[in-house]
C-alpha cells in the first residue's frame, strides 16, 4: 500500500526536477496526472484498511 505513496513522492520529485530544467511541458502534465492518481489510490487503500480495523 505504501508503494503508492513512495511512487507519488518520486513522481513529485521528477516533476520538480523537470520543471526546473524545461519549464511546463506536456511531459510534466503526464507526471502530475500520474502522481495525483497514485496519491488517490493510496488514500482509497488507506481508508479501506482503516474500515477493516474498526
Amino acid at each position: 500500500m505504501y508503494n503508492y505513496l513512495v511512487n507519488f513522492l518520486l513522481l513529485l520529485g521528477f516533476g520538480i526536477f523537470f520543471y526546473s530544467r524545461i519549464g511546463m511541458d506536456w511531459k510534466l502534465y503526464i507526471l502530475i496526472a500520474a502522481a495525483l492518481g497514485h496519491l488517490t489510490v493510496f488514500f482509497i487503500k488507506l481508508k479501506k484498511s482503516q474500515k477493516h480495523t474498526d
